[in-house]
């Protein structure tokens, strides 16, 4: 987990070379401010995994840019791949921009790879408010929910 409060930056780079083996993982940022997050995820033997699961958190007035790369390279069929981006904005001013890439030179059992910014409906809102929560306390709760709900596979 991440909180970022001044203007930074992210490099991930993962690479699966070991024949038959996986690897799962999640990261969580919380942004305040300008943030840029950069995720290669490389294949390089058969029968690999990478599975990861990342979420963004924007807050009043921040940019938060996340790219991510999946790379399964020649010669390593039967891959599995699946690489998920997820945001949410707590304020309109906040922004969010997901670039999802992937290289594919092999056949993969599955490459996904998805992105999605969750917005409330008015509809979860009033439910919310209906169960005597504030406009504060809907906010915060929206926050939590989207903050915990990680699926690792």
């Amino acid at each position: 987990n991440i909180e970022n409060k001044f203007p930074g930056f992210l490099n991930i780079f993962i690479k699966n070379s070991g024949e038959n083996s996986e690897l799962r993982g999640h990261i969580m940022v919380k942004n305040h401010s300008d943030f840029s997050g950069k995720i290669i995820a490389e294949h390089t033997a058969p029968n690999t995994g990478i599975l990861l699961q990342s979420k963004i958190i924007g807050y009043k007035n921040s940019y938060s840019r996340i790219s991510a790369t999946a790379i399964i390279n020649k010669n390593c069929p039967g891959a599995k791949s699946d690489i998920r981006l997820s945001g949410y904005t707590t304020d309109n001013s906040a922004k969010i921009r997901f670039s999802p890439i992937q290289h594919i030179k092999s056949v993969p059992d599955f490459a996904e790879h998805s992105a999605y910014i969750m917005h409330t409906t008015e509809k979860q809102e009033n439910y919310l408010r209906t169960a005597g929560l504030s406009g504060a306390e809907i906010k915060d709760a929206i926050t939590e929910a989207f903050t915990k709900d990680f699926n690792l596979f």
